[in-house]
């Protein structure tokens, strides 16, 4: 089937919780992020139009139409476009209709709602997060590898239980890390491209490449290739991550329930990762794991509780385990 160019994009059922206008549910000049591109709403009528902005020339707009539906068009295994459903070259079944809902999920990373995108079969395809404002300059590399950097946060110890590597958020936002004894503020690398890599680059001229293990960190020396990726030269440190406490908020991942992952960040992380991430909210409500290796992992958590009677998930925690389970069971 040919396919031809649409000016719009997306249309969408949207329902925003304890909302009945459309032009109430997003407000002209809300802004949104997927961490690739900054939106922007425009109420034009019962439409909405999220125009986007990139920074680099790629620019999307998404058309939200109240109780409209059409067949899905992927890029790159993300929602872009759709053939609206009275299109003359429609042939494609109505089960690819997708449907977004705005609706508070809490704090989310940097703004309070969060636009999600389903299919017909109410499975997650998409997410974006209000951002406070549309920033005048393309801001998205350093949000990426700040909230990246989140994963990572920690108190990292060696087999003998000696503090070797520390990293953690100041007062101001910043990131602080500890190694062998020297501190100082630091931030994930940035390619060419905008993709964030876990480079560390030290005062001294050094750089280490960190690798996220089930038991903690992996710090390597870095190499680059002709391509300008980074490799690893040379492993330095192999470490266990430190638990702070007995009490549940002191997770390794603890913020999966207070704030919404960004989906962009789920693209560095590997599976593994994702896999404890989600299980871990699990194991916060006192689930019982039946799973040996995660029975295993989380029995030596001095937080984890298991009971039949477990605890209620919070709404953040759910739309969290959902993105986590999306990237954890694909592959881009």
């Amino acid at each position: 089937m040919k396919l031809r160019q649409f000016t719009r994009l997306l249309p969408l059922c949207i329902a925003a919780l304890g909302l009945s206008a459309q032009a109430e549910n997003l407000a002209e000049g809300r802004v949104f992020t997927d961490y690739n591109c900054f939106y922007v709403a425009h109420p034009q009528g019962e439409e909405v139009v999220l125009e986007g902005r990139s920074f680099k020339g790629d620019v999307r707009n998404f058309v939200l139409l109240p109780g409209t539906g059409g067949n899905l068009l992927l890029q790159d295994n993300k929602p872009v476009g759709c053939l609206l459903p009275d299109d003359e070259e429609l042939s494609a079944p109505a089960a690819n209709t997708i449907i977004g809902t705005l609706a508070h999920y809490g704090e989310g990373f940097y703004g309070e709602d969060v636009l999600v995108f389903r299919d017909a079969g109410q499975k997650l395809l998409h997410s974006m997060i209000e951002y406070p404002q549309l920033p005048e300059t393309d801001t998205l590399p350093q949000l990426r590898s700040s909230m990246l950097m989140d994963v990572y946060l920690g108190d990292y110890v060696d087999e003998a239980g000696r503090s070797r590597l520390k990293l953690e958020k100041t007062s101001r936002g910043k990131t602080l890390i500890t190694f062998r004894g020297h501190s100082e503020t630091c931030e994930f690398k940035a390619l060419p491209n905008g993709e964030i890599v876990p480079v560390i680059e030290l005062k001294g001229g050094s750089e280490l490449l960190l690798e996220l293990t089930v038991q903690g960190l992996n710090v390597y020396q870095t190499a680059w290739s002709a391509q300008g990726r980074p490799e690893r030269a040379g492993l330095m440190e192999e470490l266990y991550h430190q638990e702070r406490g007995r009490a549940v908020h002191e997770g390794r991942w603890s913020f999966t329930g207070e704030v919404i992952i960004p989906q962009e960040l789920c693209l560095y992380i590997p599976k593994g990762i994702l896999r404890l991430m989600r299980n871990e909210i699990l194991a916060r409500h006192r689930h019982i794991f039946y799973n040996t290796d995660l029975k295993d992992y989380f029995s030596l958590k001095p937080w984890y509780n298991p009971s039949k009677n477990e605890t209620t998930i919070n709404p953040v925690e759910k739309l969290n385990m959902e993105i986590l389970q999306f990237f954890e069971t694909h592959d881009f």
